[in-house]
């Protein structure tokens, strides 16, 4: 009896064992950070202004300025930020602010890249708009998914991996294959 016992129990590992490899295997790792050095495309960082951007990529084909004032919840002081878009023909997207006091580019730092097309832009690690997504999770492994896009002109995974307050996100279609990438300087 305490060897059938024993061969039961073993048998029941051993299913175990495979059952569990067999369900968990493939379930992707959550991974909360990565280098800080990876949060920059096309040479353009969160350290940047748009003074930088211009000097590497001249003046955009649109630009869009927009001033958001509030009041401060200490009193009736008014508070003001100015925000602007530099757009080069949809392709790349960079986003900056500063504090309200000017709009010079020398003022403005950047807090948002976007690239969205197949050109030579990339981040540190070579990652790039139409390569494989597995490139990415060989390097830095799986991350949750954000959100999948509702959108009908796309329909994209997100892909959001970490450095404290800042995120890289990937787009990524049906095919696997990076259609966007953006770093934000807040997390997702």
């Amino acid at each position: 009896m305490k060897k059938l016992f024993i061969r039961i129990l073993v048998l029941e590992c051993f299913l175990f064992i495979n059952l569990y490899t067999i369900t968990f295997a493939n379930t992707p790792l959550k991974v909360s950070f990565i280098p800080i050095s990876e949060f920059s495309i096309g040479g353009i960082s969160f350290q940047s202004t748009l003074q930088d951007v211009i000097n590497i990529y001249g003046k955009p084909t649109s630009i869009t300025p927009y001033e958001n004032s509030s009041y401060t919840s200490s009193g009736p002081y008014m508070m003001s930020q100015n925000f602007i878009t530099y757009n080069y023909n949809n392709k790349f997207i960079i986003e900056a602010y500063n504090d309200g006091l000017s709009w010079d580019p020398k003022d403005l730092f950047v807090y948002s890249v976007t690239i969205k097309d197949a050109n030579n832009l990339s981040t540190p690690s070579g990652f790039h708009v139409g390569q494989s997504f597995s490139s990415v999770t060989n390097i830095y492994g799986y991350t949750a998914k954000l959100k999948k896009s509702t959108n009908r002109n796309n329909n994209y995974s997100y892909y959001c991996y970490k450095y404290y307050e800042a995120t890289l996100i990937f787009a990524v279609d049906y095919n696997n294959i990076i259609r966007e990438i953006s770093i934000w300087g807040v997390t997702c």
